[in-house]
Order: C-alpha cells, then structure tokens, then sequence
C-alpha cells in the first residue's frame, strides 16, 4: 500500500447555466487552510477561518439555521458608565450607584435578552427603569444597603418584559409576598409569622378598619420579627386609617411595631384625626413599643429602619411609647422621612 499524502492540488467538475463542465481547483500548494467555501454564484473561494481547532473571531453577524449545541457561552459584563444601556454592546451589564439614577435603553431587539447587575451602597439610592412590563404590574424597588439586584430583561415583540432577583436577606430566606388589600395585608403576615418573618409589598391604597389591640384602636400590628414592609420608590402605595369611624381607644397608631429587625420603607402613612384623644399627641403614624423592663416578653426593640416614608394627617410621625423603667430602643435609623409634624416623640 503507497503512504498516505496530503493532497495539495484538487479539483472537481461543476456544471454551469449552459450545462457545460467548468473544472474548479479547490486546493493550490499556497492554501495550507485546507479549507474551501462556495458563494452564491458556485465560484471557490479559500477560507482563512474558522478552523475547528483554533479560536475565531467573528467580527460580524453571523446566521446559524437550525440547532445550535454548545457547551458553554461566556460573555462580557459591559460597565453602565452613567444611565444609557445599550443592548447592541453585550447581553450583560453592571452598574455600582453613585446616585438616583434613571436609566435608559437604546438599540433594543425583538427576541434579545440582558441582565443588568445593580449594586447599591450605604446611601440607597434609588432606581427608575424606562416602560417595562414587570409581573403583576408591581414595579421593583432596588435593594437598600450594600446589596446586589439582578435584573432580567426580555424584548418579545417591541414589548420589554422584566423581572429581578434580590439579593436581600430577607427576600432571600422568605420571599416577597405582593398584597393590594387589608385581608391580603393579614393573610401575608400570618404567613410571615410562620416562616419567623419575610417581605411585604404594598401595591396600591390599603385601608385599616377599626381593630382593638390592648390599649390601641386601629392600625396594622407587627408582633413577629424579621419583617420588611415596603413598596415602589416613588412612595405611591399607602396604608391609611379608615375614614368616616371614631378611633376611641387609648392609643391612636397607623402601624404598631412590637419586634425586632423591621423595616418600613417607600410607603406613605396616614393617620385620622377625631374628637376623641386617649392620649395627647394622637393619632401617630407609627409607634415603637418600649415595655418596662418587668416585661419580658418585650425587653425593648433593636434594629428598626424607617426610609422614605411620607406621614400624613397625624400629630406625630414616630412616637416610642414607654415610661421611666422602659428599656430603650437600639438601633433606630429613620432615614428620608417626608412630614409636616413632629417626626420623633417618646414617653
């Protein structure tokens, strides 16, 4: 048997418009590719890649008809260096906020997809997205703190659709549960005081009936730990008091807090102010509870945050109730706060 040698001259026939043969030489001593392409018209040409063994570079678009199998795509995460995010320059994008920031979309493609990383810092700052179709029509409000939100965005038929994963604890460890009305409100939380806390976003206006507790009528009672109540930034969801009853309890609160590690943010709170005042300075818009030191079952709250919260129709914003054996509360931050009464007030 003759050794096997690489051909370095090949030809073969191709039959042209008049049916005559044409011989084509696919293969010259200077093309080492050994590798040939045809054009539309029939006509050779030698191609410099791609080569199965060796990185290509495609410099422009490439069309692939039919299944694509690949093991693995890696891409480049693009910088936002200020707000523009344009999707012709990558499918993955980040952005650290050194503001509020508003960002925008350019060069959108039915059928694309990206994900863009936002990591916010200790300022909390805040992030509006152009017109995006987010589920249930609840737009998201970026994590506060030193935390990272992943968003998704998919263009499907001129319609950009967006959804985003949180990277808050909370959100994390129980979920965000999305409720519009007081029976939702009481339904999420019961859920929460069973997974030992969770997320709450408020969707809209929801109303507070009359409801006794121990010295309060009325208001929206937080008695289990690790909770999160919040809404979309731009502060247009809001829990208010029922109008048009008499609050003839002791105490007058919009929202009572009783525990720890609670967070109420991006809502607006409004109280009702009647004839009947138990206690002066009624009604508050939220009331931190500082039992006396005899009572173990509330030795005093720790690590409460109030941000960007509007309070309306209330003679105090904040009010922590207690007397001169009340343990103090640790860790109250109320950052961002919007209101025309006293902010801040204890006994």
């Amino acid at each position: 048997m003759s050794a096997v040698t690489t051909p370095t001259n090949v030809s073969l026939i191709q039959r042209d418009a008049s049916g005559d043969n044409q011989w084509i030489d696919l293969l010259g001593s200077a093309n080492t590719n050994k590798a040939i392409g045809f054009n539309g018209s029939g006509v050779v040409s030698a191609l410099a890649t791609p080569l199965l063994t060796a990185a290509n570079t495609f410099t422009a678009d490439q069309t692939v008809q039919g299944k694509l199998t690949t093991r693995s795509l890696v891409g480049t995460v693009v910088p936002i260096a200020a707000s523009a995010i344009d999707w012709a320059a990558g499918s993955s994008f980040s952005k650290t906020l050194s503001a509020n920031t508003t960002f925008t979309f350019a060069n959108t493609a039915s059928g694309q997809s990206i994900t863009v990383a936002v990591t916010n810092t200790a300022s909390n700052y805040t992030v509006t997205w152009p017109t995006v179709k987010w589920p249930g029509d609840l737009v998201p409000t970026q994590s506060t703190g030193v935390q990272t939100d992943v968003y998704t965005f998919k263009n499907i038929g001129g319609v950009i659709y967006g959804s985003v994963d949180r990277s808050s604890r909370l959100a994390e460890s129980f979920g965000v549960q999305y409720v519009k009305t007081w029976a939702q409100l009481q339904a999420a939380m019961a859920i929460a005081a069973t997974a030992g806390g969770g997320v709450i976003y408020i969707d809209g206006t929801i109303i507070v009936p009359p409801n006794n507790s121990a010295f309060a009528t009325g208001g929206f009672d937080i008695s289990i730990p690790n909770i999160v109540i919040t809404g979309p930034s731009n502060g247009s969801s809001v829990i208010k008091l029922q109008a048009g009853v008499n609050y003839t309890g002791f105490n007058n609160f919009t929202i009572n807090v009783n525990h720890n590690n609670i967070t109420i943010e991006n809502i607006t709170i409004e109280s009702v102010v009647n004839s009947f005042q138990g206690v002066v300075g009624m009604p508050v818009g939220i009331h931190l509870a500082r039992n006396s030191s005899a009572s173990p079952a509330n030795p005093g709250i720790t690590d409460t945050v109030i941000r960007n919260v509007t309070f309306l129709n209330g003679n105090i914003a904040v009010f922590l109730s207690g007397g001169s054996g009340s343990l103090p509360n640790r860790n109250l931050s109320i950052i961002k706060t919007k209101s025309g009464i006293a902010v801040l007030a204890s006994i």
